[in-house]
């Protein structure tokens, strides 16, 4: 694992012991596996399948922007992030559902991903990047209009069982080095700056010499 993931990520990860659980698990429940029910983006239409506590994630990883960025959210949900963005950021909601008369409606997992709205210094993912199938293109498509992204993701190595991860409708399934190999292919540089629960928050930075927005 990278060191830019820091000691807060490495503390859970118990040296990415658990990642390798992962494919023991499915053969040991298979029918479990078989059995667990696909995600189902409907799912996302009916405010009362947003637990009250993913807004502490959502807090926590508006923890890294400064005042006065403009900022775009995907997967905004209950717009809950404006209320924890600090002064003068502006705020652009996208998710598959119109949340508000704002909203940019997209789906991330689209044949052809349109073309943004604006551009902005920060995109916001809270919950949202474990359904979405490629993740590689999201993020060289993100390098077209963002220039910081703040995330979190439950990877492998914090989360390996695949009956629960197939029953959360998780559709990528990555340890955190492999994460970090993906984003750098990208000519992305992420950073852990903490967790919630079992899963890592981070921010990534476009490298120099990558795409201009």
């Amino acid at each position: 694992m990278s060191g830019r993931w820091g000691w807060r990520a490495a503390r859970l990860l118990g040296h990415g012991k658990r990642a390798a659980a992962h494919a023991k698990a499915l053969l040991r429940h298979p029918l479990a596996y078989a059995s667990a029910v696909a995600h189902d983006p409907q799912r996302w239409s009916r405010e009362e399948d947003f637990a009250p506590d993913w807004e502490e994630r959502t807090r926590l990883l508006a923890q890294p922007i400064p005042p006065g960025a403009r900022v775009i959210e995907f997967g905004a949900g209950l717009l809950a992030l404006p209320r924890w963005l600090p002064s003068g950021c502006l705020y652009q909601p996208a998710d598959l559902f119109p949340r508000s008369p704002e909203t940019w409606v997209v789906d991330l997992n689209a044949a052809r991903l349109p073309d943004p709205p604006g551009s902005y210094d920060w995109a916001v993912f809270s919950g949202v990047l474990e359904y979405v199938r490629d993740l590689g293109r999201l993020f060289g498509w993100l390098a077209r209009f963002v220039d910081r992204v703040a995330f979190s993701y439950a990877a492998l190595d914090f989360l390996s069982c695949p009956v629960t991860r197939r029953r959360n409708g998780w559709v990528n399934h990555y340890t955190l080095a492999e994460l970090t190999a993906l984003l750098e292919r990208q000519d992305w540089q992420a950073n852990c700056f903490g967790c919630w629960r079992e899963q890592v928050l981070a921010q990534a930075g476009r490298q120099p010499g990558g795409p201009a927005g």
